[in-house]
């Protein structure tokens, strides 16, 4: 049976299982996410794989994004991971450099992306206003969503993956 859902998880978050650390690929969601925590906490700006001139596209949740190391990308919110702490993304769509580029069918399997989590956030309000004219029907509803600001740190794997392909 699983372990109850915790009270600090937000209502309406889209039916996601309680968080895993250990789960391979979502952190507790099925792997629909294509995340998962790595460390706890373990996340400082000296991690940096800094001077690789590679990229990948890497999907999370329903988006992608195509992200260096360095690079800061906002997604939705991942639960389960906290500030500070070290994430994987693991659904690498395509790796670049300078010399070539692999596609991945779906995805490129031992390609991995470590991100640092470094705010989970709202957004700003967006207003949602309804009205039927002549009926005097108004209704005015707000919604924040909830957000994850991820810093990449490095990109690994793609080195044995190119040169099985050369």
């Amino acid at each position: 049976a699983p372990p109850p859902a915790s009270s600090s998880r937000a209502a309406g978050s889209g039916g996601a299982g309680p968080p895993s650390a250990a789960g391979a690929g979502g952190g507790g969601n099925g792997g629909k996410v294509g995340f998962s925590v790595v460390a706890r906490g373990g996340f400082t700006g000296a991690a940096l794989a800094r001077g690789k001139a590679q990229f990948v596209v890497v999907q999370v949740g329903p988006h992608q994004f195509k992200v260096s190391p360095d690079d800061v990308i906002i997604t939705e919110k991942l639960i389960g991971a906290g500030v500070n702490d070290v994430v994987q993304l693991e659904r690498v769509l395509l790796w670049g450099d300078a010399q070539e580029t692999l596609i991945g069918r779906p995805t490129l399997e031992g390609v991995v992306v470590t991100a640092g989590v470094e705010e989970q956030f709202r957004d700003a309000t967006v207003i949602i206003h309804k009205k039927k004219r002549r009926k005097g029907y108004q209704r005015t509803n707000g919604h924040r969503q909830q957000l994850t600001r991820l810093r990449i740190l490095d990109i690994a794997g793609a080195e044995a993956i190119g040169a099985d392909a050369a």
